[in-house]
C-alpha cells in the first residue's frame, strides 16, 4: 500500500513529465527492472565514450538518480537534472561535491558550453505533442555542450515497437493489479495503467512520441548537432530499422 498523501499525486499534471513518472506507483511497477543488467550497460557506456573524472557530465532527465549515483560511485563528476522536485529528494541523499541535482525544464538550458557528455538514456525524451518543443531540447544540449562535446540520446525503435507492443497487459506488484494498455494515437504510444489501490481507483498515461529515425535526422541538423554514429542495442551493435529493438545516437557539437 501507497501513502495517498503523497505530495508526489498532487502535482500538477500541465507539462508531459507528469505526475505519473514521479509517483510511488511508477516505481512500484517498475521495481523488477535489471538494474545490475543497467549498470552493465552504464559500465560499458562509459568505456566506450571513455569518459574520465577529469570531465563534465550531464544525466539529462534523471528521474531519482540512480543512474548518476552509480556513475558518480565511478568517480564520474555528475550532474542529473529533472524536472520533478519529488524525483530529486532521492537523489539529493546522495549529493557530494561531484555530484549534484537540478530542477529544471529540459528544453531549457541549464549552463553554457559546460558538459563534455550528455547522457539521455532509456526513452526519455519525446513527451512533448509538438515537434518545435522536442526540438528545443536537442537546442538546448547544443548549448550546454561544450564546443567537441558528445550527446548520447537512447530512445526506441518505433518501427520494432509497435510490431511487437502488447495491447494489454496485466502486471500483480506488491499485491497490486496493474492493468496496462498501450496504443498509437497520432503520433504518440500512450500507454494506459490503471489500478486499484488504498480503496481508490487510479489511471495514470505515459506519453511520448513515435520519432522515425529520418525525423531525428532533420533535429539534429537543425539542433547542429553531428551524427558520430547509431547503434541498434546496448551491446552497441550497428543499428538495423527493422531488427533492431533502440536507436542509441551518438552526437558531437
Amino acid at each position: 500500500m501507497v501513502d495517498n498523501n503523497d505530495s508526489s499525486l498532487n502535482e500538477r499534471a500541465d507539462t508531459p513529465y507528469n505526475q505519473w513518472f514521479s509517483s510511488p506507483y511508477f516505481h512500484i511497477l517498475y521495481k523488477h527492472r535489471d538494474y545490475q543488467k543497467t549498470q552493465r550497460f552504464l559500465d560499458q557506456l562509459t568505456d566506450f565514450l571513455q569518459i574520465n573524472e577529469t570531465q563534465k557530465v550531464l544525466d539529462l532527465a534523471c528521474g531519482k538518480g540512480k543512474h548518476a549515483i552509480y556513475l558518480a560511485k565511478k568517480g564520474l563528476d555528475i550532474t542529473g537534472l529533472d524536472i520533478s522536485a519529488d524525483n530529486l529528494k532521492y537523489g539529493n541523499k546522495f549529493a557530494h561535491e561531484k555530484l549534484c541535482f537540478v530542477e529544471q525544464d529540459m528544453r531549457t538550458p541549464y549552463v553554457e558550453n559546460h558538459f563534455d557528455f550528455v547522457l539521455n538514456l532509456f526513452t526519455s525524451f519525446g513527451f512533448y505533442n509538438e515537434d518545435a518543443e522536442n526540438l528545443k531540447v536537442l537546442e538546448s544540449v547544443h548549448t550546454m555542450l561544450k564546443p567537441g562535446g558528445r550527446f548520447l540520446l537512447d530512445f526506441i525503435n518505433p518501427y520494432v515497437y509497435e510490431l511487437n507492443m502488447m495491447p494489454y497487459e496485466l502486471a500483480v506488484v506488491q499485491g497490486i493489479k496493474f492493468q496496462i494498455t498501450q496504443k498509437i494515437e497520432q503520433g504518440m504510444i500512450i500507454k494506459g495503467i490503471h489500478f486499484h489501490d488504498a480503496g481508490q481507483n487510479f489511471f495514470f498515461e505515459e506519453k511520448h512520441k513515435t520519432i522515425s529515425y529520418d525525423k531525428f535526422q532533420e533535429w539534429f541538423a537543425a539542433s547542429s548537432l553531428r551524427l558520430v554514429q547509431t547503434f541498434g542495442g546496448y551491446d552497441f551493435t550497428p543499428f538495423e530499422q527493422t531488427d533492431s529493438d533502440r536507436m542509441i545516437f551518438l552526437l558531437e557539437k
